[in-house]
């Protein structure tokens, strides 16, 4: 039986506690209303809508550019108009709804992000019915972007020597824990079984060289691979790119002889194909398996290494590497939306496509050709930077991102309900 509409109306309404009749909620920017706490967060994330105020003064701004530039009249510093300032103002987290928010979702405190210092201002403000905000002051300012270089359509990083420091210290606190890794389903030593779904037996896997004097290895590289199906429904590498994340440097690109029958070319997202590998190979452009492609990363890298990827166990599965200094993009984000997990695997993770049309406006993976290694490995170094670099943002991504996450479960218990 359809049942009586007029019934499930008045049940799906009891059962959705973002909607309270008789509430309106209102963009501070532009005075639009929205009837639900979702409607005006979707509204604020797709057009930037703010209200956000400065920490000395209280006075109003609508961008986080405008209360940057203001901050400094009250320091006395000349901010550089070509500097990303976001990161300086003072970011709204929650208006006058923080009660229902918390009582609904059962928001966890934000986290403290290294560097950052944490103030909380619960004086009213007058004209606004915001009660409680908190402001984010790093405590050292990031690196300037000072110069770039162009692939294809997007644009690139390049750092000068003193920002390169600041950005391999910052690496080197953003390293993941074994326990981190270990729960992402990173292939660690230390196992006796471990199943990598590639061609590659766990018994095969090496660790990376340890550092030997002399050899000025690279400090912090990214890497991206991308992976045929063969015939025993193991993954295998076709194509591998790396890229020093410091300089910008690129290191490799090339492809990767299988050197098994391949089953699945998977073009659609390798990028390969049988008539491209094999002209690769005539050509003399095609390194021989995966042990040569390890080989050859081994030339830039040593156990000290930081190595920089998105979802990047995979890509040291089908190298037969145990590397556990790493920092993954996939990882980074999933921290942001899920503070609270540690130890165990995070409920949802993010496309590196979608980050970084997000955080950088770039536009990557596109038409029907399959993926670009290199470009996947450009942007998953461009994506770490901007992590690095702008924690508050990514806090403040974060903590919309959970709102909808946890938003699309309260709506699925309520249809189930």
């Amino acid at each position: 039986m359809a049942g009586n509409p007029a019934k499930r109306t008045q049940k799906s309404t009891t059962n959705t506690p973002a909607k309270q009749p008789g509430k309106v909620r209102i963009c501070r920017i532009c005075k639009r209303s929205f009837s639900t706490v979702k409607a005006l967060a979707d509204h604020r994330s797709a057009t930037q809508h703010y209200s956000i105020h400065c920490p000395v003064c209280n006075k109003e701004f609508g961008s986080h550019e405008a209360v940057g530039q203001h901050t400094q009249v009250h320091s006395g510093l000349v901010v550089d108009r070509n500097t990303e300032s976001r990161q300086y103002g003072a970011r709204v987290v929650a208006e006058s709804n923080l009660e229902e928010l918390t009582a609904l979702l059962s928001l966890q405190a934000p986290v403290i992000i290294p560097n950052t210092q944490v103030m909380t201002i619960n004086n009213p403000i007058p004209g606004n019915d915001m009660h409680r905000r908190i402001d984010l002051i790093p405590k050292q300012q990031p690196p300037r972007r000072t110069d770039s270089f162009v692939y294809k359509s997007n644009t690139y990083t390049r750092m000068h020597p003193h920002e390169q420091e600041v950005i391999y210290a910052a690496l080197l606190a953003a390293c993941h824990t074994s326990a981190q890794l270990r729960a992402e389903q990173y292939t660690l030593p230390g196992l006796n079984k471990c199943r990598t779904n590639t061609n590659i037996h766990y018994s095969e896997f090496r660790k990376t060289p340890a550092p030997s004097p002399g050899e000025g290895k690279r400090k912090a590289i990214a890497i991206d691979c991308e992976m045929v199906g063969l015939y025993t429904g193991r993954a295998c590498v076709a194509l591998v790119s790396a890229v020093d994340v410091l300089t910008g440097e690129i290191l490799l690109n090339t492809y990767v002889n299988p050197m098994s029958r391949v089953r699945n070319w998977r073009s659609q997202f390798s990028g390969v194909t049988r008539a491209v590998m094999d002209n690769a190979i005539k050509q003399g452009q095609a390194l021989g398996g995966w042990k040569a492609a390890r080989g050859a990363l081994w030339k830039y890298i040593d156990a000290e290494t930081i190595i920089v990827g998105h979802a990047l166990h995979n890509d040291l599965n089908v190298l037969g590497m145990l590397h556990s200094r790493v920092v993954d993009t996939a990882i980074l984000s999933a921290q942001a939306v899920f503070p609270e997990v540690h130890d165990s695997h995070f409920p949802r993770r993010w496309g590196l496509k979608r980050l970084s049309g997000y955080f950088l406006g770039s536009i990557i993976q596109t038409g029907k050709e399959g993926h670009d290694c290199l470009e996947d490995t450009l942007a998953a170094r461009e994506l770490v930077l901007w992590c690095l670099t702008y924690p508050e943002r990514l806090m403040e991504w974060g903590q919309q991102a959970r709102l909808e996450h946890d938003l699309k479960l309260l709506g699925l218990t309520a249809t189930q309900a």
